[in-house]
């Protein structure tokens, strides 16, 4: 699906003809393609496609039924935040010992294989 129109207008979705009307002239006006560059344009365009199905009663409705149908089948992800303290920004003292140590192969004959090569 695409963008949600609503969002795009800045309008909520109960919003009557008139605050639609009134929430695309002022974003026409704000990114009218001969006041900006590329972005403009784009974002325009994009008010202009919302404006053009919010303002119609009958797309509006199709609109309407075909977004409450994509509400109920995107998966929602609920985030947890932990409680409590949060993780050390300074590793321990082991890992910093761990992580001075100088490498040492995991492969060694591999290793061996890549230096004759280059030789």
């Amino acid at each position: 699906m695409a963008r949600n129109y609503y969002a795009v207008l800045g309008v909520p979705p109960d919003a009557g003809p008139g605050t639609i009307r009134s929430a695309f002239r002022r974003l026409a006006l704000r990114h009218h393609p001969d006041r900006g560059d590329d972005t403009d344009t784009c974002l325009f365009r994009e008010a202009a496609e919302a404006y053009g199905v919010l303002s119609d009663p009958e797309q509006r409705a199709r609109y309407d039924r075909k977004l409450d149908r994509h509400r109920h089948t995107i998966p929602v992800t609920v985030v947890r935040v932990p409680v409590g303290d949060p993780e050390p920004l300074i590793p321990e003292a082991a890992n910093l010992r761990r992580r001075a140590e100088p490498l040492r192969p995991e492969f060694p004959e591999l290793i061996e294989l890549l230096a004759r090569l280059l030789r």
